[in-house]
């Protein structure tokens, strides 16, 4: 049945396929035809004999029906001519006490209906007004589409349980348990309202008066409770599916009647996957751009995005914070996460909570136990459902003394040296086996760097936190742990390295610009510690250089990181790694996938600076990224808090590659002239330039015709290779061929070496000799050759 702005379309106003059909809706295939003119019996006819003029065996098999919102007091006789006439199967008019009829048996239907003039129950909603009224209150709207991304298989197996219920092979109520009781409720609408089968006899109950209306009909057969409470006492069918929702803390227990006596774990609702939930949000309308950084701030969790855009302001402040053991949130606000399974972890712990840990985890227990707990524990692991979002509510309430406490046992952990490195390379990694691991969880450990970031992001707006000079205590912990370092510090920091520098980009590129400086400094320890590739090495120097691709995105740190990159290009590292100063380099100034934030005048800038202080490492970036070869290309390390990477790194439009390309082969051209070895790489790129480019690298070649006979060989040595591919393998037609080539043979002749050794040593170099001349498929002869 069309709907909307479909009903303008052309042929049936509806088509039914029925396979048992009932008392309004036959059997078989029905053709529809609707109507609310006044002139009833006029509009009924025009419509039949259009409809009439359709081919005989189709309408022998099908029911025609003429449906007017008006009372039609001729129907029975107008109905009796049309089955006379034998034009259809079977002919049935419908008016308004019909549709009255219907809507009294329908009563799902009968509540939407009413919701659309205005009218509805007391205490019941529809699916899709109660899913309206759910999802708008936040913006962007919350779409059922969106609610059920990454949860399909939850979906299936709820309607599954429903469908059980109602062909009587189950009997007990349904409990779904997700972050809060409302997304369960709504979820539960969600898949429902996916079902229309199920959607035309279901309801939410949203008071315990809706249970009368659901008494009284019984024609419904599903009911979502919106409450466990509002679960406790139901009315008592034979295939009524009732739907109980919890929140993740609720135990059945917690309440009485048929809430506290269910399976309340018997469908849980996980969170999406982080791809899935990004897809849902690019759902009902957020940028490509900022989905990744609201799924995390988020959690991945539907219920605290709703609070955090949420319409109304008591909706932002959720019922936890006036909780009496709500000052325990203090301790999980500046951990993050721990495990109770370690005992270095609870010692830690309540060091930083100023308590015994025994009453800190009572505390948690009870708010865990809340409806939308902003505490999720799951086996030994206690952690914020989303971090950022406590921090932001609850940070006013931190305590100067909390926020020493934390600060004294971070610095405490990352400045013990990593137990690993008093093994032998090449025993490092059993080192589980040997017992020589950090005592804290690996969880504890990368939480509190996490905290690290988010006090240094976002405590500037949380007044209490900047008054406490959040970003100084940042910046001092960080100088601390890294400026004039050793070797075993920056190697038992390798994998913290790129929290440290997202949360003091400034103390932390100092710190490497110290140590690089040096032949010893301790920055250089994590590139000469990596032995190779092999079984059981490690990348000591990815998390450097993870951290110095974090700090490119930022415009305003661009000209420095890449400096330090390019210093760090002539440090020897051993094995086949891909992770290395020049590939992150390159990463970042790609011309068609650039992973920075900075504009490509801003690029192109920093390029410039590059050049005027380190010429070399320039150059060889300017010859990768003009390289004629295939290219490929992966994003690098990103923000995870800050927002210097927003709206960046997914591609540039032809317009900025091409500005790039060309500013990038200007410069490489430019810095060539009198260099063999700069020149000979212009060479493999000569035929992808335009005939201006060319003609400046033919002028470059004829200049070096008073260079030296090595010299003079590296560039024949190009161009020999250049003319060899040409000349056997390029498909042009032999007048372009030899446009094209003339030019470089011609410098080939120009550049021959004076020395006989020089000139003719290239011949014996290789078994298999290249030459400047068509051999393929030619027969030489021996003076030839």
């Amino acid at each position: 049945m069309p709907a909307g702005d479909s009903v303008t379309l052309p042929g049936f106003d509806g088509e039914l396929h029925s396979k048992h059909g009932n008392a309004w809706v036959p059997a078989g295939h029905s053709c529809w035809e609707l109507s609310c003119r006044a002139d009833v019996v006029v509009k009924a006819n025009e419509d039949y004999a259009k409809r009439s003029a359709s081919p005989p065996d189709h309408r022998a098999t099908r029911t025609y029906i003429a449906l007017t919102a008006r009372r039609w007091p001729g129907k029975a006789r107008w109905r009796a001519e049309k089955i006379a006439e034998g034009a259809w199967n079977d002919v049935r008019a419908y008016d308004a006490d019909d549709l009255e009829q219907w809507l009294e048996q329908a009563a799902a239907v009968r509540l939407a209906f009413g919701e659309e003039l205005g009218l509805s129950g007391a205490g019941v909603d529809s699916l899709g007004a109660y899913l309206e009224k759910w999802g708008a209150q936040c913006t962007p709207r919350i779409t059922p589409a969106a609610l059920l991304a990454g949860r399909g298989d939850k979906a299936t197996k709820l309607i599954q349980r429903v469908g059980d219920i109602r062909d009587g092979s189950a009997i007990e109520p349904l409990a779904i348990k997700a972050d809060s009781v409302e997304e369960a409720a709504a979820f539960a609408a969600a898949a429902i309202l996916e079902q229309p089968n199920l959607a035309n006899v279901a309801v939410v109950v949203t008071s315990v008066e809706g249970w009368r209306f659901v008494e009284t009909n019984d024609a419904i057969g599903v009911a979502v409770a919106a409450t466990p409470s509002i679960a406790e006492a139901p009315p008592i069918r034979d295939r009524l599916a009732v739907v109980v929702p919890y929140a993740s803390g609720d135990m059945a227990r917690q309440f009485k009647g048929v809430a506290g006596k269910l399976h309340d774990a018997e469908l849980l609702l996980d969170r999406a996957l982080p791809s899935e939930f990004e897809k849902a949000l690019k759902i009902i309308g957020l940028d490509e751009n900022d989905t990744r950084r609201l799924s995390t701030s988020c959690g991945r969790s539907w219920s605290v995005f709703r609070r955090q855009h949420a319409v109304n302001p008591s909706i932002r402040r959720p019922a936890w914070l006036d909780h009496p053991a709500a000052d325990a949130l203090a301790t999980i606000c500046l951990t993050g996460g721990w495990s109770m399974g370690k005992d270095a972890d609870t010692e830690i712990i309540a060091r930083i909570s100023g308590r015994a840990y025994a009453e800190l985890e009572a505390d948690l227990l009870a708010l865990e136990r809340l409806d939308d707990s902003p505490v999720l524990h799951i086996g030994t692991v206690w952690k914020a459902k989303s971090a950022l979002e406590l921090l932001a509510i609850f940070g006013d309430r931190i305590t100067s003394a909390q926020l020493r406490r934390y600060f004294a046992e971070l610095e405490t952990v990352l400045a013990a040296p990593d137990p690993q490195l008093e093994l032998a390379d090449d025993q490092r990694y059993a080192a589980a086996i040997h017992g020589k691991v950090r005592p804290v969880s690996g969880l504890l450990l990368n939480s509190l760097c996490d905290t690290l970031i988010k006090l240094a992001v976002r405590g500037m707006d949380v007044p209490t936190l900047a008054a406490n000079d959040i970003q100084g205590r940042v910046d001092r912990l960080v100088r601390t742990l890294l400026r004039g370092s050793d070797r075993v510090r920056w190697l038992s920091l390798a994998s913290q390295l790129p929290a440290l520098a997202e949360a003091s980009p400034h103390e932390f590129l100092t710190a490497v610009e110290t140590g690089i400086a040096q032949p010893d400094g301790g920055a250089l320890a994590v590139f000469l510690e990596t032995s190779g590739s092999g079984f059981g090495s490690r990348c000591w120097h990815a998390g450097m250089l993870w951290a110095l691709e974090t700090l490119a995105w930022a415009p305003n740190r661009l000209r420095r990181v890449s400096l330090v990159l390019a210093r760090l290009c002539s440090v020897e590292i051993h094995g086949n790694w891909g992770n290395n100063p020049q590939s992150s380099l390159l990463s970042v100034y790609r011309s068609w996938l650039p992973q920075t934030a900075a504009t490509i005048e801003q690029r192109i800038n920093a390029i410039d600076y590059l050049i005027d202080q380190m010429p070399d490492e320039a150059f060889t970036l300017l010859d990768s990224m003009t390289s004629p070869w295939s290219d490929m290309a992966w994003h690098i390390a990103r923000p995870k808090w800050r927002d210097d990477d927003a709206g960046a790194g997914y591609g540039a439009t032809g317009l900025e590659r091409h500005t790039m390309d060309v500013a990038t082969i200007d410069r490489q051209i430019a810095m060539s002239p009198g260099n063999a070895a700069r020149i000979a790489k212009l060479i493999p790129k000569y035929t992808t330039l335009d005939a201006f480019r060319q003609q400046r690298v033919i002028k470059i070649l004829a200049d070096c015709v008073d260079l030296g006979d090595t010299d003079k060989e590296v560039l024949r040595a190009a161009l020999r290779h250049k003319l060899h591919w040409h000349r056997n393998y390029d498909e042009r037609d032999d007048t372009a061929l030899c446009a094209l080539l003339n030019p470089l043979e011609a410098a080939y002749a120009a550049l021959e070496p004076d020395d006989h050794i020089v000139r003719h040593a290239w011949l014996f170099k290789n078994g298999w000799v290249e030459l400047p001349v068509r051999t393929r498929g030619e027969a030489l002869d021996a003076g030839e050759r």
